[in-house]
């Protein structure tokens, strides 16, 4: 195990411990119980690593290489339609994934019925006794489909592996010379959804090393003026494994795992700290400003409750109609930005490259586009549902402790901008979970869009032959433009604005239920936790200027462990 993951493993189980010195205080044992889970996630998180490139980029070859003398046929896993991810294990079989999760199994040797099969699967993993594969756990590696691959696995692919992946390896061969539009585009993906890369120039034994140093040093510098790129590009041969394998050992996987940990961590630190803060307010304060407190905190769920029936009745009036149809327009203007490269490609006689290029161009315009009009939209319905609690706002901030805000500005960007709408709600506690559950950082917002995304791409694959069909005959150059600019991208358009409204509707549904269950939630634990207070003060038992000092202990202890094992580690990583 990772001594991140250790670290924060033993931070949550530390965490417990605490509160099991109250565990019979109010709602404690709650907050015991939902560490559970969390913890139990984080010990199964895996670092995904795809490794990706355009057709003939040498990929096979490399992973082949990689692998050695195991059990796997060389060439059978790059040639599958299928991302499959390769795993470590003593005992060797393969599973496809179907779309819901399940698995079917298959031995090692029967790889190319499940090859075949490869439309009913999301996914494979081909599980290996193999010696390289172990050597870079917690790392998986991925083998993506190559560009030759049929395009809705292709995309299907790309879209899965965008939010699950951790670190790309990204090939780009020698015969290419440059990063070519096509590997632009997926690099612009990559970029946007917030993971990091390392590249390679396949081949490089095909051409001087003169050569070759020029190409990789103006790789090198195209990656760094598009996308901030500041490592090398490493050269590598047709069978160079070990440079992959080099590469794979040089990832830090501390590293990785502490960038997708740390923030779910902080949140949940500022969700227990308010729900500690509520607790100890609430015995401070009598019987009926409590009371008081929980009949607002009611008031307020009724409201919560309307507004969110209000929002989603008129969804479609007040954010589909002109959110989709910016979004066809966009595609439409990116495909016609693109017109003179599809026009040499069916001069070409390129009519199958032309309809993935095509296709390649609607996906990224429509991953963009649809990224950032989700963005808004979630900014917009969150200051719909807080701007509804405005009344509760002050019975919230007069429960909670001031002094966490000198977390405040630890708290990831991602979170901040949802913890200020919430106002009152903010000082800090939900606030943070709220915005984390609202935005999970890019990756929810990379999630979120596939599930419109992805329905939109299938139809643009089935629609898009019979439209193709007229570039399979050479035809003259302006004769293809028009058609291009007449016909083809207006089709794309046509089909994108007709379907998308459904796919969006649907996903912002979703985001306001999720929105305000939320808050819901949020309203309704200081609700139980004002009560569970109460019935603490009216147990004689317990001295209550001794509980409120044992939970005053416990949360002040806990705010040490939370420095120590998240702030001031995330501080240091991130010099």
């Amino acid at each position: 195990m990772l001594q991140t993951q250790q670290r924060f493993l033993d931070y949550l189980d530390a965490v417990q411990a605490e509160l099991g010195k109250a565990s019979s205080v109010g709602d404690i044992q709650k907050n015991i119980q939902a560490i559970d889970p969390l913890k139990q996630e984080l010990a199964e998180t895996e670092l995904i690593v795809p490794v990706v490139g355009a057709f003939s980029a040498g990929k096979s070859t490399l992973i082949n290489s990689f692998l050695g003398d195991g059990p796997l046929p060389v060439g059978i896993t790059p040639e599958t339609a299928l991302a499959t991810e390769l795993r470590h294990s003593a005992s060797e079989y393969v599973e496809g994934i179907r779309a819901d999760g399940e698995a079917d199994r298959f031995a090692v040797e029967e790889i190319t019925a499940l090859k075949e099969q490869a439309q009913q699967y999301q996914y494979a993993k081909v599980f290996l006794n193999s010696e390289p594969l172990r050597e870079i756990l917690p790392l998986v590696l991925v083998d993506m489909p190559g560009f030759d691959s049929p395009l809705d696995l292709h995309h299907r692919a790309i879209l899965t592996y965008l939010s699950r992946g951790s670190h790309y390896a990204v090939l780009i061969s020698v015969e290419e010379g440059t990063v070519t539009r096509s590997a632009q585009r997926q690099f612009s993906e990559i970029h946007e959804a917030g993971k990091e890369f390392s590249v390679f120039l396949s081949k490089a034994d095909l051409r001087p090393d003169s050569e070759v140093a020029d190409i990789a040093g103006n790789i090198a510098e195209q990656l760094e003026n598009g996308f901030g790129f500041g490592g090398s590009v490493e050269r590598v041969s047709m069978d160079d494994g070990q440079r992959l394998a080099r590469m794979l050992h040089a990832i830090n996987p501390e590293e990785l795992f502490g960038k997708l940990w740390r923030p779910d961590l902080e949140a949940h630190f500022f969700e227990l700290d308010g729900s500690l803060n509520t607790q100890i307010s609430s015995l401070q304060k009598d019987e009926r400003e409590n009371q008081e407190a929980i009949d607002e905190l009611a008031a307020g769920l009724r409201e919560l409750q309307r507004k969110k029936e209000e929002m989603v009745e008129d969804v479609r009036a007040r954010y589909s109609t002109d959110r989709t149809r910016a979004i066809a327009e966009g595609v439409g203007a990116d495909l016609g930005a693109a017109v003179e490269e599809l026009t040499q490609l069916a001069m070409s006689g390129g009519a199958d490259a032309l309809q993935r290029e095509l296709s390649e161009i609607a996906r990224t315009s429509l991953m963009r586009r649809t990224k950032e009009e989700m963005g808004r939209l979630h900014q917009e319905i969150a200051e719909d549902l807080t701007g509804s609690l405005e009344g509760v706002s002050a019975t919230l901030f007069s429960y909670d402790d001031t002094s966490t805000e000198q977390y405040l500005g630890k708290i990831p960007l991602a979170i901040r901008g949802v913890s200020e709408l919430l106002g009152g709600l903010a000082t800090a506690t939900k606030a943070a979970k709220g915005g984390l559950t609202l935005y999970r950082g890019i990756t929810a917002a990379v999630a979120i869009t596939t599930s419109v995304v992805m329905p939109l791409l299938e139809l643009v694959v089935v629609f898009l032959p019979d439209i193709i069909n007229f570039f399979r005959k050479r035809r003259q150059e302006e004769e293809i433009r028009n058609q291009l600019i007449g016909t083809v991208i207006p089709s794309v358009q046509s089909k994108i604005r007709s379907e998308l409204p459904k796919h969006f509707d649907e996903q912002v549904n979703a985001l306001i239920d999720e929105q305000a269950k939320v808050l819901d939630e949020h309203l309704k634990a200081r609700q139980d936790e004002i009560a569970a207070a109460e019935r603490t003060k009216q147990d004689a038992v317990r001295d209550i200027e001794q509980t409120i000092a044992e939970l005053t202990g416990i949360r002040d202890r806990i705010r040490s462990l939370a420095n120590q094992a998240l702030f001031a580690q995330g501080e240091t990583e991130n010099r």
